[in-house]
């Protein structure tokens, strides 16, 4: 698939993805996982986080570490493209993740990133601030909220985005929610208030959340102008040192 939009030359990176072939929803096999991997090279992006769901109320770090890495694996011997790859996870937060005694083998490359996932109905209240504090001040990881448009209680009250900022957690949006007028415009506000600091696509399948990440992007530099996506995208670079 070739690109709509021709993005001006930044170091472009998606961090939040389901490419790895044959551990979760995303990809089903490798064929498919590097005709993603093209997609994303052919609208600019250079830098791609691999993010399978981990789900800590169904399985333990020690499986889906394995099986990680044996996705991780045949993807790398077959990967044809330029991109910079780094294994990372989206981390279903339930009470079982606080059993470990080390979070770092499922941030992003070799940073202290963690993407995490709550149920969209989430409250965000005390409970789940305590949550998010043991992960900085204890764990020493910063939380990235993932798609934070899909939490009604975050988009209800900038609040307490602003509290999690302060916290020391960093907000993704997935770019698919730049194509919905009245959700668009509520993030860029927030781009521009720097409460989001990544982008990502969040791309599952060829069929099913496809790899699309240049049409929101250039939505963000027209609407707001490219400071801001380059401000994004130097935060991602962070993520594949």
């Amino acid at each position: 698939m070739s690109s709509k939009h021709n993005l001006p030359p930044l170091e472009y990176a998606d961090i939040h993805t389901h490419i790895l072939p044959g551990i979760d929803d995303g990809s089903e096999n490798l064929d498919m996982s590097l005709s993603m991997l093209k997609m994303l090279q052919n609208q600019g992006v250079r830098n791609v986080a691999l993010t399978p769901h981990f789900r800590t109320q169904e399985e333990n770090m020690k499986d889906f570490l394995e099986k990680r890495k044996e996705s991780y694996d045949l993807l790398k011997s077959k990967n044809d493209t330029n991109i910079n790859l780094a294994l990372g996870a989206e981390v279903f937060i339930t009470k079982y993740i606080l059993k470990y005694d080390d979070l770092l083998p499922i941030c992003i490359g070799n940073t202290n990133y963690m993407l995490t996932e709550f149920p969209y109905s989430a409250p965000f209240d005390e409970k789940t601030f305590d949550t998010l504090e043991k992960f900085v001040y204890d764990y020493k990881v910063t939380p990235i909220l993932a798609h934070i448009e899909r939490y009604p209680a975050l988009m209800n009250d900038v609040g307490i985005l602003e509290e999690l900022y302060d916290m020391g957690c960093k907000m993704q949006i997935n770019l698919s929610a730049m194509e919905t007028f009245m959700t668009s415009r509520f993030l860029l506000k927030l781009i521009k208030k720097n409460l989001v600091h990544f982008v990502g696509t969040d791309c599952h399948r060829l069929e099913y959340r496809t790899p699309i990440y240049d049409r929101g992007m250039a939505a963000i530099i027209k609407k707001i102008g490219i400071d801001y996506a380059e401000k994004i995208t130097n935060n991602s670079l962070l993520l594949f040192k």
